[in-house]
């Protein structure tokens, strides 16, 4: 069975890399600034531009615009990274959305709130 930091790490991560690059991209920063800005190779954020990357998980609306909000701060250089991810880590693990893809992925998991404490 995968523990919640490994879902994190296999999931969650890759995928806010992904919608971070998507967002960084929209509001006008190359792909040189976005790899950059995410401590990534721009051959990463090519792959998450081109749908070939973190493809199995995707965010709610509200997550998303937590996201789109992070990216204008990495943007404009008022926070950092590692400050962003654990934010939006510790949203994803409180609304729930962490512990059904848990769940969607070890079928044998039942009612386990371990994300939510």
């Amino acid at each position: 069975m995968k523990t919640t930091q490994e879902m994190e790490v296999w999931y969650t991560l890759p995928a806010l890399r992904k919608q971070l690059t998507i967002e960084l991209k929209r509001i006008g920063l190359s792909q040189t600034e976005i790899a950059k800005i995410l401590c990534v190779r721009p051959s990463a954020v090519s792959q998450y531009i081109k749908n070939k990357r973190a493809t199995n998980f995707e965010f709610n609306e509200a997550i998303k615009k937590e996201i789109n909000k992070s990216a204008k701060k990495l943007k404009e250089g008022t926070c950092g990274l590692i400050e962003e991810l654990n934010r939006l880590c510790l949203l994803i693990r409180r609304n729930g959305h962490l512990c059904s893809l848990h769940k969607q992925t070890e079928p044998t998991l039942k009612n386990c709130k371990a994300c939510l404490k």
